[in-house]
């Protein structure tokens, strides 16, 4: 509040001061001339704005200290905490409870473990049951399936798509050797397949994975003109991978 009087009698010596020195005027109502009343501005908000702005500045540094001693008790807390857990024993390792009668000792040959359901000999069956496999990411035997599927069906409508997720059992478990070698294969095999331009995508991007920068470049062009009717996501993400490897070819 110090500050507050001190603006309020700095206001009121200055008013006086002007008052003082201001010169007469002629009127003719009044001969003798008359002062000019000062005329005086209005700040906005006057000293009441004034006294809301440094209330409202005591109110943020007092929220501030608060939040800075809030701060220094959980730090003294966590260093406490740090000290005690430095200081207590080590804990003892539970004793191993004994194992079931059923189990097998140690050594022991272990029980044969259940045999994966057979694979179906038809061919639309093997396809479902290898993709059945591939959605459930039991990605080995999903390619099994399809490797059975293309050695006995290699001419079937569906070959070209199981060559594909083929590449793809590899391809999401990040064996990119094999899987660019099983993309290659179907966009060789099957190259009017519609899985053809997403073989020749995901063997780019395979490519970029073992490093091969210019071998990927070539894929994602060869894509881009052999294919331009191929789905939008396709051509977009080729585009992508060309712009972010600067690919000049």
């Amino acid at each position: 509040m110090r500050f507050t009087q001190m603006l309020t009698g700095l206001a009121i010596i200055g008013f006086a001061t002007a008052s003082a020195a201001q010169p007469y005027y002629y009127d003719q109502g009044n001969p003798g001339g008359y002062p000019q009343p000062p005329v005086v501005q209005q700040q906005p908000g006057g000293m009441a704005g004034v006294e809301v702005r440094l209330s409202d500045l005591e109110n943020q540094i007092r929220q501030l200290t608060g939040q800075v001693e809030q701060q220094n008790y959980t730090i003294q807390q966590l260093q406490q905490q740090l000290q005690t857990a430095k200081a207590a024993p080590a804990p003892t390792p539970p004793v191993a409870s004994p194992p079931p009668a059923n189990t097998p000792l140690p050594g022991s040959p272990l029980p044969d473990a259940a045999p994966q359901a057979s694979l179906p000999s038809d061919p639309d069956g093997l396809y479902n049951a290898a993709f059945g496999r591939l959605k459930n990411a039991d990605y080995e035997g999903s390619a099994e399936g399809f490797r059975q599927f293309l050695s006995k069906n290699s001419a079937h409508p569906l070959a070209g798509n199981a060559q594909y997720w083929l590449g793809e059992t590899y391809y999401v478990r990040k064996q990119y050797a094999e899987a660019a070698t099983e993309f290659l294969a179907g966009y060789q095999k099957y190259p009017k397949n519609s899985k053809a331009p997403d073989n020749l995508l995901k063997l780019g991007l395979s490519l970029e994975a073992l490093n091969s920068k210019d071998q990927a470049c070539q894929t994602f062009s060869r894509l881009l003109s052999e294919y331009p009717s191929a789905a939008r996501v396709v051509q977009q993400r080729a585009s992508a991978e060309r712009t972010r490897l600067a690919c000049k070819s």
